[in-house]
């Protein structure tokens, strides 16, 4: 933070701000979309609100110093905790005015002086890879939640560039994120035509099977069916055979994802032989993303399953891949959607698997229909790493104009502008004017217990 240009002055986050506050507590939000509308922790992401992420609290609650607790344009909400240590102390300006709209206690809204601190420019910096490097060091994790506390947020130290020179920063970044937005925008694009590509490639695999050929049965294709174990938390080891999981059966594809695994010391009984794999088996999801389909290459070696999976070992004859690819094909999902069921838990059961209905073409046709479903799946996995590796690309580059901006290399200094020592000075006399020469840090408000509906 030290390196910026003369004309530059560095303080900390506290003495830019003429309030910090938090937001409002409410234990028991509505369950309708009706009543008031208030933020969600997840709406603000570094430079980004996403205003149409709320909850509602009931219209008929009552809420203390309800004023407040709402935002306007201008102001900038600061996220106190989350989940993801690297959103905690995420930045976002409220570009437009939200009369209505409140903000929660996991959120601060900070506001400046305008005319002297751009809120725009407080936005950027905070997103800045120098400024969440400090952040991170002051994140606390308390009853199991990363934070940030109001105090230590103040205390961030920010570059302050004159004035004049803070939006000629900020019209900068917007200029060249614009252009990267479209980039991001343009490989969404990709991506979603890619999935569309995917699904049209097994249609056309099956299609002609699907029409031409007597459907075979579950039952007859899979002699054995089981479901995985429960309650192995016990058998956990850090070494032994693997014990795959929902997660290691992919969203896209029939290859079995194993870069994370657990591993287990198995019973040496007839549960543990039950639920041991082989070369060929096919995995299918029974919970939760129901139908996922993998199946096992002859490269695995001993490996078990949990409950949360079925194991279909099918007959000889039938190429388990074939199976794997039909499964996972817009046929085989329609199937899976047939068979949903269960009105509080959504899940699966092996006679469902049984009941299954796979076209079965000769032993040398299911091949073919592999290899060609395969040759093409080539090509998209390429697509999809190219993909990713511009999405990494994107954002780096966003990382380096920050970089660049908040050490004074993204625009020029003009000689003319008021120097920031100068604009301190006169934050200073603002804020003295306006609270005591103290920045507003107040604490959320909470419901009047009495006016607190359900």
């Amino acid at each position: 933070m030290s390196h910026v240009p003369s004309s530059w002055s560095v303080t900390s986050l506290g003495e830019l701000l003429v309030e910090l506050r938090s937001g409002i507590f409410v234990s028991r939000p509505g369950i309708e979309n009706t009543g008031r509308p208030i933020l969600r922790i997840s709406a603000v992401r570094p430079m980004a609100l996403h205003d149409d992420d709320v909850r509602y609290v009931p219209a008929s609650t009552v809420i203390a110093n309800e004023a407040n607790s709402r935002i306007d344009e201008g102001d900038l909400l600061f996220t106190r905790y989350s989940g993801n240590p690297e959103y905690v102390g995420a930045c976002a300006r409220v570009r437009h005015r939200a009369p209505n709209l409140l903000y929660p206690d996991k959120l601060i809204r900070g506001r400046v002086i305008p005319g002297l601190v751009d809120p725009g420019y407080l936005e950027a910096v905070m997103s800045a890879p120098q400024t969440r490097a400090v952040i991170r060091r002051l994140l606390k994790t308390t009853a199991g939640q990363v934070g940030i506390s109001g105090s230590d947020l103040r205390s961030v130290p920010v570059p302050i560039a004159p004035y004049c020179e803070q939006l000629r920063i900020v019209a900068a970044i917007e200029e060249q994120f614009s252009r990267l937005y479209a980039g991001v925008a343009a490989l969404e694009r990709v991506r979603q035509n890619l999935k569309r590509m995917r699904a049209a490639v097994l249609v056309d695999a099956f299609a002609h099977l699907e029409t031409t050929l007597s459907a075979t049965s579950g039952q007859e294709l899979f002699p054995y069916v089981t479901s995985g174990s429960r309650g192995w938390a016990k058998y956990y080891s850090s070494d032994g055979p693997e014990f795959l999981r929902i997660g290691n059966v992919p969203r896209t594809g029939i290859d079995l994802d194993i870069a994370e695994v657990q591993r287990v010391n198995p019973p040496a009984n007839a549960e543990g032989r039950r639920t041991r794999v082989q070369s060929g088996d096919l995995l299918i999801s029974i919970t939760a993303d129901l139908g996922r389909v993998a199946v096992i290459p002859p490269t695995l070696g001993e490996a078990y399953i949990n409950q949360h999976l079925a194991l279909a070992r099918p007959i000889d004859g039938a190429v388990p891949r074939y199976l794997g690819w039909y499964l996972a094909s817009p046929f085989g999902l329609r199937q899976w959607d047939n068979l949903r069921r269960g009105a509080t838990k959504i899940g699966l059961g092996l006679d469902d698997i049984r009941s299954l209905r796979i076209p079965i073409p000769t032993s040398d046709v299911q091949q073919s229909t592999v290899d060609v479903i395969e040759a093409a799946w080539e090509g998209f996995q390429w697509l999809e790493q190219s993909l990713i590796d511009c999405e990494r690309r994107a954002q780096h580059l966003r990382s380096s104009l920050l970089t660049a901006a908040f050490s004074g290399r993204l625009v020029a200094q003009d000689p003319t502008d008021e120097p920031a020592a100068i604009l301190l000075e006169r934050i200073a006399a603002e804020r003295a004017s306006s609270n005591g020469d103290k920045p507003a840090w107040t604490r959320k408000p909470r419901l009047r217990r009495e006016g607190v509906t359900a």
